[in-house]
């Protein structure tokens, strides 16, 4: 729309924009790298490494994200039955990122049990998480100064 993102004061991309594509890169890039990093870690046995407080921190955020992701489905959900129909992507990426976030959960633990201390694969699919997560927390703010 470019009435939201180019011919006007505060630029802005459209909700499904962000809520499809800017939602999913840093799901896509995980599960395009998992066959690789999983055929790593299967062939790189490097001991195990003992249930730290990072660890366990890591694990909790790992699960607190994916419960997000299962609420905010079900805030979809609520919607649908209060009335309101919101798109099929208001359906499909909590979906998506919730099932997503459960991997990067469990790809913590399986690193650890295989002795690895800090992932490539993992940093960059948090920091495109990050980057991807600014515009829309950006947009939020401008909804809510304006309104």
């Amino acid at each position: 729309d470019s009435n939201l993102s180019v011919y006007t004061n505060s630029p802005d991309l459209t909700p499904c924009f962000q809520n499809s594509l800017l939602a999913w890169i840093p799901c896509i890039y995980l599960w395009a790298a998992l066959p690789c990093y999983l055929f790593y870690l299967r062939n790189h046995q490097r001991g195990y490494i003992v249930l730290t407080c990072l660890s366990r921190l890591k694990t909790a955020v790992g699960v607190l994200l994916w419960c997000v992701s299962w609420v905010d489905l079900f805030y979809s959900f609520h919607g649908l039955i209060h009335g309101s129909a919101p798109a099929p992507v208001f359906f499909v990426t909590p979906l998506v990122v919730g099932v997503t976030m459960l991997l990067a959960t469990l790809l913590i633990q399986y690193e650890r049990l295989r002795g690895i201390q800090s992932s490539g694969v993992l940093i960059i699919f948090w920091l495109l998480c990050v980057i991807c997560a600014i515009i829309p927390f950006r947009s939020k703010i401008l909804s809510t100064m304006a309104e």
